[in-house]
């Protein structure tokens, strides 16, 4: 099985108050993801994730 490795990514535009956290956190749950979805004060969000690499490009793909 290969290593777990870890994806940090800000999210800028419109994902504040549009469910984007609920997204985010329904394709990580899918894709055996584990990790953290923040609002931050200046409007964006950052989402912490842990997990193979595979299923990590799939999150970041989602993630735009």
């Amino acid at each position: 099985m290969p290593t777990s490795e870890r994806l940090t990514a800000i999210v800028h535009g419109r994902v504040q108050a549009v469910g984007y956290r609920i997204y985010v956190k329904e394709w990580a749950d899918r894709l055996g993801i584990r990790g953290t979805v923040t609002n931050l004060p200046d409007g964006t969000v950052e989402v912490i994730a842990e997990a193979r690499p595979t299923a990590l490009d799939k999150l970041e793909v989602a993630l735009h």
